[in-house]
């Protein structure tokens, strides 16, 4: 099955969002933004099993760069606490991708039927 999208959309926009979104660990951590308001780099640290923390540092701020997510201090005096959260942009996105997060799922319980 073949079709185009006006003005030839992919060509332009996929890289841009490959580049956003193609990077190991992008999506996990924005899906682990979702659940809260604010989440704490440790906190994110603890749930993202795996993670390093030089990783966990580069895509928080590729993501910030991207304005899918607000870093925000908090706190009376130094040190100052730090809490991430996603943006309506980020929000957006998530939202635009979870049919193909279902179409996965849904691929993957087809697989382990076999």
């Amino acid at each position: 099955m073949h079709f185009m999208l006006k003005n030839d959309f992919a060509r332009y926009y996929l890289p841009e969002i490959n580049n956003i979104v193609g990077k190991p660990w992008t999506l996990r951590v924005m899906l682990e933004l979702r659940r809260d308001k604010k989440t704490r780099y440790n906190d994110l640290l603890k749930t993202l099993d795996g993670i390093s923390t030089s990783t966990l540092t580069t895509t928080l701020k590729n993501l910030q760069a991207a304005s899918f997510v607000d870093k925000e201090s908090f706190g009376k005096k130094p040190p100052f606490k730090v809490g991430y959260s996603l943006t309506e942009k980020g929000f957006d996105f998530l939202i635009a991708f979870y049919p193909l997060l279902k179409w996965a799922n849904k691929k993957q319980e087809v697989v382990n039927k076999i």
